[in-house]
């Protein structure tokens, strides 16, 4: 513990600033911040500090402390919410290679129409450039799909799309290997269907959790093996996958992989329903249909 103390006593005296000519040891500030925001080894937690120590850092130009403040600024953690300033610090950030920056402002940017947009595609694609040995495949997934789609990229480039998606799927990025196996399974980003590499993709997307890859397992299974279809349509529902909850219901109401239970079938439709799924409002008004005619015909052959 007291080297610990001792340790932390260093940090200070580098991160302090004296005077303009030594404005203090950014690594330090950076350090220092951090330990005062989670109140680590015995320091006192306190947001405006961690924010004073990421400014002065920011003031020497260091890339990840500027990018604190930019989120500091964002959420009024330790100053005061300024939106404005938030922008300025973050773009300095990127602008110094940070690649959270780039990627932060890129997505910033393309919720944006025309040249702000196609400049956020451009951070994105800074900041996969920015350590091509070591991408984030978050970043190559979010890049891949501007440039597929129309309106993002200033040219639409579906073969680089593709190789981006390939990148992240190979990284282990679930929602890119599922884009994979649909993009094989119809062949729509200029590459040519191939139903082996479509299965491929949906099952290393599924083995994650990834619920529209489960789905897709429980179409792909439904002809030919329908106890395999259920299996997957019940564990993309639980997953909240609505289309699943639809594929559930159909499934209950008609007894494909399972034992028929019309009340399931109805509570599966209810949660589809409950997240707005037009389907499964059409299927609960033509079974409420139903089961109104089958009372007036029973009160009929009672009379």
């Amino acid at each position: 513990m007291q080297l610990v103390t001792a340790a932390i006593q260093l940090i200070k005296r580098l991160a302090a600033p004296h005077g303009v000519s030594k404005p203090g040891y950014s690594p330090a500030q950076l350090y220092l911040g951090n330990c005062y925001g989670e109140g680590a080894f015995n320091v006192e937690k306190s947001a405006p500090k961690a924010f004073h120590s990421y400014w002065l850092g920011s003031k020497q130009h260091d890339p990840e402390c500027t990018y604190r403040v930019a989120v500091c600024y964002q959420f009024g953690i330790g100053t005061t919410k300024n939106m404005l300033q938030a922008a300025h610090y973050l773009r300095k950030s990127a602008r110094l290679g940070f690649v959270p920056a780039m990627y932060k402002l890129g997505m910033m940017m393309l919720q944006r129409e025309g040249q702000e947009r196609r400049q956020g595609v451009s951070w994105l694609k800074r900041a996969v450039l920015s350590d091509p040995n070591a991408p984030e495949p978050e970043i190559l997934h979010t890049l891949a799909a501007a440039y597929e789609t129309p309106g993002y990229a200033l040219v639409p480039d579906l073969e680089y799309s593709l190789q981006l998606y390939h990148k992240a799927a190979d990284l282990g990025y679930s929602p890119s290997q599922y884009r994979l196996a649909l993009a094989y399974a119809t062949g729509n980003l200029g590459c040519k269907a191939n139903q082996a590499q479509a299965l491929h993709w949906a099952e290393k997307a599924a083995s994650k959790g990834e619920p529209d890859a489960e789905f897709f397992l429980s179409r792909w299974h439904l002809s030919e093996n329908p106890s395999v279809a259920y299996f997957w349509a019940d564990r993309a529902a639980n997953k909240g996958n609505v289309r699943a909850m639809v594929a559930m219901a159909y499934y209950k109401e008609h007894g494909i992989g399972t034992e028929k239970n019309l009340d399931e079938a109805k509570r599966w439709l209810k949660l589809a329903a409950d997240k707005d799924d037009p389907l499964a409002k059409q299927r609960i008004r033509e079974l409420q249909k139903k089961d109104s005619t089958n009372s007036w015909q029973e009160s009929c052959n009672i009379m």
